[in-house]
């Protein structure tokens, strides 16, 4: 981690032959992408030609995941799906259909600033209902590139990083 302090970016590749043994053996590119201080991409062996996907949460990390990904697609050319993920409770309220619909106008919204500045990617924005690791690994099923901010890095918070967890990952 001592290298990556003044890094725009660390590039690591993974060994891990499933996402079962990366969980349960540890993997250096976990763990390096819960403590640089940096964006970090984790390359596997099996590039694909493909969508970018990121996830979002309006957060200041998932935005920063956003301009990576756009920056990416404009790059590469490859489309872009943009996908936040709910999950519905039943003690609020407003209906799911109703929550659905606000989230779609606030993605549209939240979308709007970097479709302006990258006009020229492709993009189709998703609200999925369910967990949002399940969701971004079944949309990314053909991807080249999946985006996911962080939720903190360090102590407590570095360990949430697992919680989603996608093949072929770039993480910001």
């Amino acid at each position: 981690m001592a290298e990556a302090g003044d890094a725009e970016m660390v590039v690591v590749g993974t060994r891990s032959p499933n996402k079962m043994s990366a969980a349960f053996l540890g993997s250096v590119a976990t763990a390096v992408a819960a403590k640089a201080p940096c964006p970090v991409v984790v390359v596997r062996d099996d590039r694909r030609a493909g969508p970018i996907v990121v996830g979002t949460d309006g957060s200041p990390d998932s935005d920063d995941a956003m301009s990576f990904a756009f920056e990416e697609a404009s790059r590469t050319g490859q489309p872009l799906r943009v996908v936040y993920c709910w999950q519905p409770q039943t003690e609020y309220a407003a209906s799911a259909g109703t929550t659905s619909e606000l989230l779609k106008d606030w993605l549209a919204e939240s979308v709007e600033p970097s479709t302006d500045k990258y006009p020229t990617v492709k993009v189709r924005a998703a609200v999925l209902e369910g967990r949002a690791g399940a969701q971004l690994i079944k949309t990314s099923a053909d991807a080249s590139l999946v985006v996911v901010g962080s939720r903190g890095r360090g102590g407590v918070k570095g360990l949430l990083l697992g919680s989603v967890r996608c093949s072929w990952a770039a993480h910001t």
